[in-house]
């Protein structure tokens, strides 16, 4: 669901340097052995880390300490880990496949459709060339405009609805 193999065959066609670090649990052996397999055939530019997991507390703290967050999932009935990652100041480069759309228009990141790889490629090779000071830049906007979204009235009822509709359940 969280299509790591895409980030790994995305990572496998640039040829800036790259280091990726994957966080989280590893609960399907026999996909986490794919990724593996992927992971082992990047290229020299690419740089990837397994993490592990992160303390809910710590969260916020360790998107900071990254210029993007590439989240390409399949499918997400909203995405707190997107949320996390723009309060962080750290823009998202993710699927359409979640309730964050347009987000190059906002200026907090990108969504993309999955049928093509390119543009994904492309954020992240500009991401890769971008100056110190434009990546600061964009966390500062992202810092100021992430705050007004999730205060939005709207945003506020979607997320109530949310969680109403799993407590039903």
């Amino acid at each position: 669901e969280k299509n790591l193999d895409y980030v790994l065959r995305v990572l496998s066609r640039i040829n800036t340097k790259v280091v990726f670090d994957i966080y989280g649990w590893t609960a399907d052996l026999e996909y986490w052995k794919e990724c593996k397999k992927l992971i082992q055939k990047l290229p020299n530019n690419i740089t990837v880390n397994y993490l592990g997991s992160v303390k809910p507390n710590k969260v916020i703290d360790v998107f900071s300490s990254y210029d993007l967050f590439f989240f390409p999932t399949k499918g997400e009935n909203y995405g707190h880990v997107i949320a996390e990652s723009l309060t962080a100041g750290t823009p998202v480069l993710i699927s359409n496949n979640t309730p964050w759309r347009n987000l190059q228009v906002v200026q907090m990141g990108w969504d993309f459709s999955l049928e093509k790889m390119d543009p994904f490629i492309d954020i992240i090779k500009k991401i890769s060339l971008m100056s110190v000071k434009d990546r600061l830049k964009i966390r500062e906007i992202i810092k100021l405009k992430i705050k007004d979204h999730l205060l939005d009235p709207d945003v506020v009822e979607a997320n109530r609805q949310l969680f109403l509709k799993q407590i039903k359940q």
